[in-house]
């Protein structure tokens, strides 16, 4: 994404990011089944289709124009605060 590389992002329940994620607590137990099952398969049919799509994703966008949408996203903070902001 940081490269204007189109990407696709799945966004999940992040209520208890911070309470399990990355930590010893963070076992399989904690896995919502249905939510697992529903991603799976809105990856596995998002693949699908772009792979069998002649058509490109997204247009080709400039570094700046990156930027600007990760601002209005606010994923710059997010990005900076875990090392990878490079806007």
């Amino acid at each position: 994404m940081l490269q204007a590389i189109p990407v696709l992002d799945l966004w999940v329940d992040m209520s208890h990011y911070g309470e399990i994620h990355h930590k010893s607590s963070d076992t399989y137990d904690k896995v919502d089944a249905l939510d697992f099952k529903a991603g799976s398969a809105i990856v596995a049919v998002t693949a699908w289709t772009i792979a069998n799509d002649p058509k490109s994703i997204a247009p080709h966008i400039d570094h700046a124009a990156v930027a600007d949408i990760l601002k209005k996203a606010e994923l710059d903070q997010m990005l900076a605060a875990i090392g990878q902001s490079k806007l």
